[in-house]
């Protein structure tokens, strides 16, 4: 599974965005991003935890319209062995 790398929020009050800060030990910084959301016969439930580098929750995103960018997660030597590039 892959890694979520930011998460931007689109609300009527403005858009927010949380980036994991992979650049610096500042333990103030975002260190991961969680989705545990559920699909549901008849709906879906969103549901996104930030953390900071302890691993404290800092923040939960339930049900708003995101965007997401996902870490590129490098390619194993099987892959890139059958990749035609």
């Amino acid at each position: 599974m892959n890694k979520i790398k930011s998460l931007t929020i689109i609300a009527g009050t403005g858009v927010r965005i949380f980036d994991v800060d992979t650049s610096s030990d500042d333990p103030r910084g975002i260190g991961e991003i969680i989705s545990n959301g559920m699909e549901f016969p008849d709906s879906i439930f969103s549901s996104y935890a930030i953390k900071n580098k302890k691993g404290k929750i800092i923040s939960r995103v339930e049900n708003c319209p995101v965007v997401i960018d996902y870490f590129e997660e490098p390619l194993t030597k099987e892959e890139s062995e059958d990749s035609p590039f």
